[in-house]
């Protein structure tokens, strides 16, 4: 059976057609992925350099070096898990029937046997997706210790990220069981194809709420963060009268800082979502991931170079 079905699906589709409208966008893909996650691995390295220089003469709470490693690893998973799938994918005589003959669905457990391919793909799609639900609970847990400690432990302040982040959470628990369940039952996937047809509504509706909260969570938790840092900052230059002017330029670079960085997973987000009609979630996965790590490590980095200079400064002033 297993041979029958290979055999009808080999001549489903050109290879010349398969490559153009499969291997070569998953490729391009797997590329931008990598060099994201370079960029992500220089700027984590870098950001532990300056940890470790600023921990030998100021010892400071451990939560965020210990955050920003578990999510250099989630993520590490993730594109090591991704790829092994994407490849898998790509080889499955299953995937590629269902991917562009979906009648086929009804026919593959029954008359036709998968093959080994497809199986290992969905194990290790379900895998990376679920280390994606971690990645992006781990980021904008960060986010929302950050707020609540800011805000000098204002329980009423993260209400509503708290909530926005339970939400977000049920949501990607929800797609990722209904999903995993419809692939299992032979379902026509979506990961081969070039967009997404109307078939896969239910799967674009989960992929475009999830962008969507996660989006307005991070906006909302990047402006409770830069605006309080703006008015405790305010605050002490007012009592500072004699450095006001280079405590306003500190408060600007720093306010600069939070945004920029801060608002950088939540464009990437929205730009995602505004293409999920035209391309499958699967295939934004990978990029959406490496921001959603690069985003709070910038901030990080930038920040300990921020109080580096400080420091060498003093230390200047005081030889």
């Amino acid at each position: 059976m297993a041979t029958n079905s290979s055999e009808h699906m080999s001549w489903l589709i050109p290879p010349r057609t398969f490559v153009e409208q499969t291997v070569q966008p998953l490729e391009a893909i797997q590329m931008l992925s990598f060099f994201l996650w370079g960029i992500y691995t220089v700027l984590y390295f870098v950001y532990v350099y300056f940890r470790v220089k600023q921990d030998q003469f100021n010892k400071r709470s451990r939560i965020y070096p210990v955050s920003l490693t578990a999510l250099y690893l989630v993520i590490a998973m993730f594109t090591l898990l991704y790829t092994l799938s994407i490849n898998q994918a790509m080889i499955s005589d299953t995937m590629i029937g269902l991917s562009f003959d979906p009648s086929l669905s009804t026919s593959v457990g029954v008359d036709n046997s998968p093959d080994s391919h497809y199986f290992a793909f969905l194990n290790l799609n379900f895998g990376a997706l679920t280390l994606f639900m971690i990645e992006n609970c781990i980021a904008d847990g960060v986010l929302i210790c950050r707020c609540y400690y800011l805000w000098a432990a204002r329980k009423s302040v993260i209400v509503a990220p708290v909530i926005l982040y339970a939400l977000n959470f049920a949501v990607f628990l929800t797609g990722l069981i209904v999903g995993a369940e419809v692939e299992r039952n032979f379902g026509p996937p979506f990961l081969l194809v070039s967009s997404i047809p109307k078939r896969y509504f239910l799967a674009t509706n989960f992929a475009l709420a999830l962008a969507s909260i996660t989006a307005v969570t991070n906006i909302l938790l990047t402006i409770l963060i830069a605006g309080r840092i703006f008015w405790l900052t305010g605050m002490k230059i007012s009592c500072l009268s004699d450095a006001s002017d280079v405590g306003s330029s500190q408060m600007t670079h720093l306010v600069a800082i939070i945004l920029e960085s801060g608002f950088l997973y939540a464009f990437t987000l929205i730009i995602a979502a505004c293409l999920i009609p035209y391309i499958n979630p699967i295939k934004l996965a990978p990029i959406v991931t490496q921001v959603g790590g690069i985003a709070p490590t910038l901030i990080m980095v930038r920040v300990e170079l921020f109080s580096s200079v400080e420091m060498s400064f003093e230390r200047t002033l005081a030889v």
